[in-house]
């Protein structure tokens, strides 16, 4: 739910199935902060007042009740921030400028924009259903996805409506390109192609909330169905937003491989049907990609009966949250080589029992033991499982070898996030000897 999800567009309207999603976002068209789509007159003919963002932010989070439609995320936070006039169709004036969108790019990535104030909400991943294949043509554009990268913003871009084929999208990377296929799989036929669009996904006759004013808002609280890339990018972000939210570590470069490897083929039974090298991987698996993302988590797979295991990850470990079903665990002990509760001799065990009302901590004073409440970072602990099962661990960065530099002379039970051999391991931390334990084998390994 603390995830912010950024719409660059044309602002959004507080349409009632979104009520409760919106928060603070940014106008960069008129320079202040009122990023509510004011709509417009028209320049000239052909142009239309379309509410564009709106129908954009309801694809990735309309509220889940009773009305209109259902959004591919509607828990997480949406940031509306207004680069663009409120105007499509064929207009006379250039209404998406590539270097005002660029600076709403830096600033809801959390980056610095001057003349505007720094954005208290970053978002993690950006819908951009505008320009379309052109979208990286400028130099102001590929900086600003790039940089967005760098702090972890994976930026996702329409690959646009001319049907055409395109060798553009290669020059944002960092960027998930996506085109569009109909209600049966294949090639939407308004949908850009070509090398470099990363995925696809349905853009036809899809749900949005909208408005039936046509110049200004009547505030009606509408909807209809919309076509386009517009309407295939904000489903893909909405994915990408359900996989930030099991697992906030990934980094845009890990999102795109993992879009990529979990992609559905493209059917080929339709009548114009899509292909890799023009639409992407294949079609958006959500369920699929949230389950590789979780996948991905930092992980402790125990074993039943005695494991000899670790907090890898530079986040503590609460003991009775993580480790408190006594359907699965018997007891916890970590041996604590230096301690200041007063009546404790130290070295000593540290204790923790699920089963027991006070979480074995009477037990552990009688037997002069402390009380396990907190697993640090870089810790080993034994447990004693009743039954397999796996613990994710917290959401952080996995602890080196070289933390354990300064260890006091000892036996120590120690985790590290990293792959090391017995012998780097050793020369990293000035150790004498090294045992491991083999839950599966009921042995021990030993290196000296």
């Amino acid at each position: 739910p603390n995830l912010v999800i950024g719409i660059i567009d044309m602002g959004v309207l507080n349409h009632t199935d979104l009520a409760g999603r919106l928060i603070a976002g940014y106008n960069f068209v008129e320079g202040n902060a009122n990023s509510v789509d004011p709509g417009g007159i028209p320049p000239s003919a052909g142009c239309l007042v379309v509410w564009h963002g709106t129908g954009v932010g309801g694809i990735i989070g309309m509220n889940n009740n009773s009305i209109g439609g259902v959004g591919v995320n509607w828990k997480s936070k949406l940031l509306p921030v207004r680069s663009v006039y409120s105007f499509m169709g064929t207009c006379n004036f250039t209404a998406q400028d590539p270097n005002t969108i660029a600076k709403a790019i830096r600033r809801a990535s959390g980056l610095s924009v001057a003349g505007s104030p720094l954005n208290p909400n970053p978002a993690k991943v950006l819908n951009m259903s505008l320009i379309g294949a052109d979208a990286c043509t400028t130099t102001a554009m590929q900086s600003a996805i790039a940089d967005a990268a760098v702090v972890g913003t994976t930026v996702v871009i329409s690959a646009g409506n001319q049907g055409a084929e395109s060798s553009n999208y290669g020059l944002c990377p960092d960027a998930v390109w996506v085109s569009a296929t109909d209600q049966d799989g294949g090639k939407a036929s308004f949908t850009n192609t070509g090398t470099g669009v990363t995925i696809a996904a349905p853009g036809v006759s899809i749900v949005v909330p909208k408005d039936s004013g046509t110049t200004t808002a009547n505030n009606d609280n509408t909807f209809s169905t919309s076509n386009g890339t517009s309407q295939s990018a904000p489903l893909v972000t909405g994915v990408i937003s359900l996989m930030l939210s099991v697992n906030p570590s990934l980094t845009p470069k890990q999102i795109k491989q993992i879009l990529l490897a979990t992609a559905r083929s493209f059917p080929t039974n339709v009548t114009v049907p899509c292909t890799n090298l023009l639409c992407g991987a294949g079609i958006v698996d959500a369920a699929a990609a949230v389950k590789a993302a979780s996948a991905m988590l930092p992980s402790i797979q125990l074993a039943s009966g005695w494991n000899l295991v670790g907090n890898s990850v530079s986040s503590p470990i609460t003991v009775s949250s993580f480790f408190g079903d006594a359907s699965q665990v018997v007891s916890l002990w970590k041996w604590v080589a230096s301690g200041t509760t007063i009546g404790i001799t130290y070295p000593t065990w540290a204790f923790y029992s699920p089963s027991q009302s006070d979480g074995g901590q009477a037990y552990a004073t009688i037997k002069g033991y402390d009380f396990l409440s907190t697993i640090n970072a870089g810790e080993g602990f034994w447990i004693n499982a009743k039954t397999s099962f796996n613990v994710v661990l917290p959401t952080a960065s996995s602890v080196p070898a070289t933390a354990f530099q300064n260890m006091s002379s000892g036996w120590h039970l120690v985790s590290t996030g990293e792959i090391k051999t017995p012998a780097a391991f050793i020369a990293d931390v000035a150790a004498t000897t090294l045992w491991a334990w083999d839950n599966a084998q009921s042995k021990w390994y030993f290196y000296a």
